[in-house]
């Protein structure tokens, strides 16, 4: 059998792959999502041997741009949305992330803002598509990540805003790799530009 997304969607699809895996002679288990990179090692490797299969081609291309310089990372943002860029910004921080919604509001750009208190709405997660049919900027903290897949939605550029004292660097990733899922280009879903500026606070500690 094959299970995707609709069928395992929560904590019990552990104990269903660990009844299908003690009843099966021969399987083959294979996950792509981040969230779960350490199943392999240690959750699959419990039932006997195992070899892990490597990609060797990388779908979604990243070059990551650090920037230890706040100003200097908000003016990109502010110069890339007043020219009609689609950006999509992860941010550790929900103050910075506020701070953009608010650089938004002043413009008369159309924004959505996802954090855990202002204008979440999770209903947008199940069809982001239709929610950000009219939308130019997406701005949000760790709470979008996985399991949000826009196939329409076209993203220019994305940045990713670092905090040390926030969500983990694996869940900014998640979120950066939500967007040009269909590949690099101007069309439906692809991103335009891979080159992700990336904003941390002091480069030489990380």
């Amino acid at each position: 059998p094959i299970f995707n997304n609709k069928t395992c969607k929560d904590d019990s699809c552990v104990h269903l792959l660990s009844t299908l895996m003690k009843k099966s002679m021969h399987w083959i288990a294979c996950d792509a999502d981040l969230l779960c990179d350490g199943m392999c090692t240690e959750f699959l490797g419990s039932f006997g041997a195992y070899s892990l299969l490597e990609y060797t081609t990388h779908k979604m291309p990243r070059i990551v741009d650090l920037c230890n310089s706040k100003e200097q990372w908000t003016d990109r943002f502010r110069d890339l949305v007043v020219r009609g860029n689609h950006v999509f910004v992860t941010s550790g921080s929900k103050s910075m992330a506020s701070k953009l919604a608010g650089l938004c509001e002043t413009g008369d750009i159309p924004y959505k803002l996802y954090t855990s208190e202002s204008y979440f709405d999770k209903s947008d997660f199940r069809d982001p598509d239709e929610a950000w049919k009219e939308i130019q900027v997406i701005i949000a903290t760790a709470t979008l990540t996985v399991a949000v897949d826009p196939q329409v939605w076209h993203c220019d550029y994305v940045m990713a805003y670092g905090c040390e004292l926030s969500c983990s660097p694996r869940d900014q990733r998640q979120a950066i790799e939500r967007f040009g899922r269909k590949g690099v280009g101007d069309g439906p879903g692809q991103i335009r530009n891979v080159r992700i500026l990336v904003y941390l606070r002091s480069v030489g500690e990380y």
